[in-house]
């Protein structure tokens, strides 16, 4: 995991080992409902972030915050 902190923005990747997953498929859904039987830190992340990048087929994940 990296955190990186500038004036305008915090940047947050974490990557893990395991074999990822597509993030497209499982970002295809925006009903809640849905996400809530699976996905609700991919709605959460969604929410609060304002740029979000998958990477490595689902093994890292780039979040950024606008801090302006």
């Amino acid at each position: 995991m990296s955190v990186r902190y500038a004036p305008d923005a915090l940047t947050i990747t974490i990557e893990d080992e395991g074999r990822g997953f597509d993030p497209d498929g499982a970002l295809a859904t925006h009903d809640p409902e849905a996400l809530m039987a699976s996905g609700r830190g991919i709605f959460i992340i969604r929410g609060y972030m304002d740029e979000v990048a998958w990477e490595l087929g689902g093994r890292r994940i780039r979040m950024v915050k606008k801090l302006t």
